[in-house]
């Protein structure tokens, strides 16, 4: 089977698309090209997967625009079996594209999040969200099929439709391993994932020699005023470093794994409070004690993991006070290995692939036109 991936939104080396999906569907004989932004190289092969990239990565949906004339050029030129978008701003020119004769390729649209709840923080967004978005989703319902990150936004159960988990894969611990004090955080470094908050806690705590580390691109140039003014920061006892973006395998092996405690402290935000943090998969892959937000639909999922705190952004003495009592690795050594367990025994990436495989091997079978 010939598989397309398609983005330029998601940076090169997003963990659910390369890490996971494109992966796992190499490693089961399938053919898998992935198209987006920020690659290296124009044209190369990195295990086994084929990539173009089609630029440099840009973060405004104008620019972005520029690589659509690219997209429609190799689609003509080539053939798939599946094709699977990850950008809702594409849903335009792969409908047009869907709409030609003889295209017997399968259309997937993989939908990350709940992009009805999309944070709209520029009129474009406003505008595309909160007007084209519900008439091209409806679309996309009648001419693809569905992938989606979530339970919580599954409007339908159909064979059109299949809920694919950011799950981590399953890990055995080497508890000899010495780790440094660090501190991590992972993910994109905004305001609504408490930047702030995050950073006061660190710097207010009892993590004396001890290092923040930020993974991830910034937001925007607010997020980058505050990073510059905390990584200026001469104190000798506390040091906060960003490292911009790392994709998550160099991540867990460069820094998480060496690491001690993990960071998932959200603001509260509708698309958040329902949806699981895929970080936090991460952290336990790698035994780290985890500080996570207090959302209801987490302390329900994630309860029985002992080495989980739960906090509110909105008190950043409480965050404080879950990292002094995490400070201790060797105590809290034993919590780590039980959630690990627990995480190996429910939430891998191992069962998600296979529903992923199974699917697209069906809708490859099923009709079109097919609805139940």
């Amino acid at each position: 089977m010939k598989i397309l991936h398609i983005t330029t939104v998601h940076p090169f080396g997003d963990p659910r698309i390369f890490t996971k999906q494109a992966l796992s569907a190499k490693e089961a004989g399938h053919q898998v090209t992935v198209i987006c932004t920020g690659a290296p190289d124009r044209h190369w092969i990195r295990d086994e997967l084929n990539i173009i990239s089609l630029g440099n990565r840009q973060t405004s949906p104008v620019r972005r625009s520029q690589y659509i004339p690219k997209i429609i050029k190799h689609l003509f030129k080539n053939q798939y079996d599946v094709i699977q978008i990850h950008d809702p701003e594409l849903l335009i020119p792969l409908i047009l594209f869907d709409l030609i004769p003889h295209r017997s390729s399968r259309i997937i649209f993989d939908i990350h999040e709940d992009y009805k709840k999309a944070s709209m923080e520029t009129l474009s967004k406003k505008i595309f969200f909160s007007i084209a978005y519900p008439l091209l989703y409806t679309i996309s319902k009648l001419r693809f099929f569905h992938i989606l990150a979530e339970d919580s936004y599954c409007d339908t159960q159909t064979r059109r439709t299949c809920v694919i988990h950011n799950y981590s894969k399953s890990k055995t611990l080497d508890t000899t391993k010495k780790r440094d004090n660090i501190i991590v955080y992972i993910g994109i470094i905004s305001i609504d994932r408490s930047i702030r908050e995050i950073s006061t806690a660190f710097l207010n705590s009892n993590l004396k020699g001890w290092e923040l580390a930020l993974i991830g691109n910034t937001s925007g140039p607010e997020v980058d005023s505050i990073i510059k003014k905390l990584t200026e920061n001469k104190k000798p006892e506390k040091t906060i470093k960003h490292y911009g973006f790392m994709d998550i395998e160099t991540a867990k092996n460069e820094i998480l794994s060496k690491s001690k405690i993990g960071l998932s402290v959200l603001q509260h935000h509708k698309n958040y409070e329902y949806s699981l943090p895929s970080k936090v998969f991460d952290y336990l892959s790698v035994g780290l004690p985890v500080i996570l937000s207090d959302f209801p639909f987490y302390l329900k999922t994630f309860q029985d993991f002992p080495s989980i705190r739960f906090v509110s952004a909105q008190f950043t003495d409480r965050i404080c006070t879950a990292m002094n009592d995490l400070i201790d690795y060797d105590r809290i050594k034993n919590q780590v290995i039980d959630s690990l367990e627990i995480l190996n025994k429910r939430f891998t990436w191992e069962s998600e692939s296979k529903k992923l495989l199974s699917f697209y091997e069906s809708i490859t079978a099923l009709d079109r036109t097919q609805t139940v």
